[in-house]
């Protein structure tokens, strides 16, 4: 019963997942899968005090800005990984 469980929803995250690729441009959905693979399935990372918390990395002032305005994906210039800010994810 358990195994039941733990298949249905695997099976429910796999077809919501695949609705919201549907909202992704195709390049950065890939970009995210190729970082995913190479980050053991850590694309993101958060940003606190201008600093990536995947390496630990400061930001330039340019990519703090452009985080802060939202409009653009950030990419963290050492690891790759694709940044938002820490303050955006609810508790």
């Amino acid at each position: 019963a358990e195994t039941r469980t733990r298949e249905q929803g695997a099976q429910a995250l796999a077809e919501r997942r695949g609705r919201e690729d549907e909202a992704v441009a195709p390049d950065t959905l890939a970009y995210y899968e190729r970082i995913r693979a190479r980050r053991d399935g850590a694309a993101m990372a958060s940003v606190s005090g201008a600093v990536c918390q995947g390496c630990f990395l400061g930001l330039t002032p340019n990519q703090a800005n452009q985080l802060e305005v939202g409009r653009d994906l950030i990419k963290c210039l050492s690891c790759g990984r694709i940044l938002y800010p820490a303050d955006s994810v609810e508790a």
